[in-house]
This record gives structure tokens, C-alpha cells and sequence, in this order.
């Protein structure tokens, strides 16, 4: 059975304005003008509390969309959601971010899809089969207007799951969501993509989590303790299946939150969405998850925000072929002073890019150690290349 599901949220306290240095990236949202009308493309700019048009949609080219199903596709810049016309028909969109222009549209004959996410140039989806109703991981090709079935899941092993709760771990190509068992309790699970198997399953013994949204290997969420609560933002580890909780919210900083309008912007290491104060109010909010702190808040006052994508989850990928992450591995990391290559002997080049894409390293690899002590900390990606491929990793500078 098909659920369209419309969120309106109504923004009303104050704009808190920013104190930082640091920056931000771009965050979008499909929109309404406060009180109603058509659908806009606007991006937000929460450095400098700003907010711009893209495009006004007439309803016969956009006449609503589903704020539980986006995602954002990182190499062309295009942010990802089922829209519907004005029959209520349903279809996979893409669209461009510079333009606002819808470039792909795609009905799929044989399955609902109730979550997208995009990871390394490809778009997945958890899925429900249109005939038998079986969950099933499907990829999914806009461009060819066509799909694949990874996995058809037993109930036994994966029953249900949270649409709202879906991200991607770029790093190893799994997709994190909170799962239902045949009882329909929940854990946080991590799919992997090429085999559709649930590499690793974890149930926190004191919190309900809401939204997980993962970053650099980590799965951050604002969750409660179990019972009731303050939230919590908190820090867990699926492979070492342990929990760290990194701030905790009194009502009067953070009382709620949307967790179905929640991003990540890996680059700036926060966790965006949208937070309710005491009141019921709503902000746009920006939350520094090394130490919980609440760096940006942005009001609208022009438009209803619905469903939010940050543009800062990945750096864009270059036309050559980026290859699996086991390709070579970075030691230590963090690091301070020098880097060393692990199973790159094959490769000749190496290049380091720091988080504003410039490039800072680039030599002819003669050593598996790298001298950075002159850089400064941060995050930075270390691409290694040889004649047919290149391989990425990132790499925090202490």
C-alpha cells in the first residue's frame, strides 16, 4: 500500500546569528512559501544565515514529494526524492541543484521504494516488492531507467525498517538504518551493498535511536534514554558494538527534533536538522559532534522547510575509477607528523586534497611514508593513482 506523507513545519523562533569562523556547506530543501503555494528548490547557507532560490515548480512539473524519502547524489550535485504529479502518481527524481531542473525521472514497475541513498555513484534502496510484498535491496540506474535486485531478505533476517532513519557509510559501502526482527524490536544495522547481508547488527542497552547518519566510519544520532529522557547526542561503533554519549540536551538548548529531516555535513563533521525548543518552535540547526554544541541555527522566514541534504558529505569524484577501500590503507590515522602507505607497492603517484579541494601533496610515490608535518589539522583525502585506477582515503592531521 502506498503512504504519501506531507510534513509542514512551520518555523517561528528567532535567527540566532553565527560567531564562528568555520564554515559550512550547502544545505537544500524542497519548500513551500509560509501559508502555502508551489514547491521551491532553495539552498541554505548557514555561515552567513542565508537563503537563495533555485527554482519555482509549476505543480505539472513537481506537485509534491515525499520529505521521508531524499538523498543527494555527491559526484553530479543532485538532490534525490520521490515526487508526485498532480494524479498522485509516483516516480524517482533527480534533481539538479544548479539549475533545479528534474534530469531523471523513474517509475519502477516492480517495487515501492520507502528510503533512498546514494553511495559511490550508484542509488539504493530498501524496497518493497509490488507483487509479494518481499523487502529487497534494490540498485537502481536512473539514467538507464533501470534496477537490480541485490537481496530478497527472509523475514527471519531483516522483517522491517525505519524509512526515516537510512544513511550511507561511504567509506565501506553499507547502508546504516534501524532494522525490525519478527517481534519488531530494533537494532542499528549495517547493509552491505554488494551482497545485500546485514554485516553488523547492534542494540543500544539504554537508548532509542532515532536517526542514525554515519561519517568517517562512525554512526552519530540524537537518541533518548530508554523510558524517556533528555536527547543525547551519541557516538557508537557497530564493530566494536559500544555506545559514547557526547552531549546531553536540557530542554531549553534542545527539546526535540525531526528525525526524519536530519543530514550530514562530513566535511564541517556536523550533524544538521531540524530542533524544536520548549515551545514547540523549529530551527535548522548545525550540531558540532565533537562536543555536542549547536554551532548554527537558521530561521526562515519566508518558507516551510520540509525534508533537508547537506552538500558536504563527500568531495566530488574525479573520472577516474575510484576502486575498493581495501586497496591500500592509510597508518597511523589520525596522524601527526608522517603517513604510511599500506599495500600500495603498484602505485606512482600520490595526491593529498584538503577539505576545500585544493590540492597541498602531489609527488611521484618512491616511499610508502609520506612526510605532513607541514600540514595543518584537518581533514584531508589521500588519492593514490597508478596507470588504470586511483584509489581514495581520508586522513585526519592531528
Amino acid at each position: 500500500m502506498k503512504t504519501k506523507i506531507t510534513l509542514f513545519l512551520l518555523l517561528s523562533f528567532s535567527i540566532l546569528t553565527p560567531v564562528l569562523t568555520a564554515q559550512n556547506s550547502p544545505i537544500y530543501s524542497l519548500v513551500r512559501p509560509l501559508g502555502g503555494g508551489d514547491l521551491k528548490l532553495i539552498e541554505i547557507n548557514l555561515t552567513s544565515g542565508t537563503e537563495s532560490l533555485i527554482k519555482t515548480y509549476t505543480p505539472a512539473e513537481l506537485n509534491d514529494y515525499n520529505p521521508e524519502i531524499t538523498s543527494f547524489d555527491f559526484q553530479y550535485n543532485r538532490f534525490l526524492t520521490v515526487g508526485y504529479d498532480l494524479l498522485g502518481n509516483e516516480s524517482i527524481i533527480s534533481i539538479n541543484t544548479t539549475t533545479g531542473n528534474i534530469d531523471y525521472s523513474y517509475n519502477s514497475p516492480n517495487v515501492e521504494p520507502f528510503s533512498l541513498v546514494y553511495g559511490n555513484g550508484k542509488i539504493y534502496s530498501l524496497a518493497r516488492n509490488l507483487t509479494n510484498g518481499d523487502l529487497q535491496l534494490i540498485e537502481f540506474d536512473l539514467s538507464l531507467s533501470a534496477e537490480t535486485v541485490i537481496k530478497t531478505y527472509l523475514d527471519t533476517e531483516l522483517y522491517d525498517y525505519n524509512p526515516e532513519s537510512t544513511s550511507f557509510d561511504h567509506q565501506n559501502n553499507r547502508i546504516i538504518a534501524i532494522g525490525y526482527d519478527l517481534n519488531y524490536d530494533e537494532s542499528v544495522i549495517a547493509i552491505n551493498t554488494t551482497s545485500g547481508n546485514v554485516d553488523y547488527s547492534y542494540v543500544s542497552p539504554a537508548l532509542e535511536i532515532f536517526s542514525p547518519q554515519n561519517a568517517n566510519g562512525k554512526v552519530y544520532s540524537l537518541a533518548r534514554p530508554l523510558g524517556g529522557g533528555d536527547l543525547q547526542l551519541v557516538e557508537i561503533n557497530l564493530i566494536l558494538e559500544t555506545e559514547t554519549i557526547i552531549k546531553t540536551y536540557l530542554p531549553s538548548d534542545l527539546d526535540d527534533y525531526n528525525p526524519q529531516a536530519t543530514s550530514f555535513d562530513t566535511l564541517n563533521k556536523r550533524f544538521i536538522t531540524i530542533g524544536y525548543d520548549l515551545l514547540g518552535n523549529e530551527n535548522l540547526i548545525s550540531i558540532n559532534i565533537s562536543n555536542g554544541n549547536i554551532d548554527y541555527s537558521y530561521l526562515s522566514t519566508i518558507n516551510e522547510l520540509f525534508a533537508i541534504e547537506s552538500a558536504g558529505s563527500l568531495i566530488t569524484e574525479t573520472s577516474n575509477k575510484v576502486t575498493d577501500k581495501n586497496a591500500f590503507f592509510i597508518y597511523p590515522n589520525p596522524a601527526i607528523n608522517e603517513i604510511k602507505l599500506v599495500n600500495s607497492e603498484e602505485f606512482t603517484h600520490v595526491e593529498i586534497v584538503n577539505s576545500l579541494g585544493k590540492k597541498v601533496i602531489s609527488e611521484t610515490l618512491t616511499s610508502l611514508t609520506i612526510d605532513i608535518s607541514q600540514l595543518s589539522s584537518g581533514l584531508y583525502f589521500v588519492r593514490v593513482y597508478n596507470h588504470n585506477n586511483s584509489h581514495l582515503q581520508k586522513m585526519i592531521k592531528q
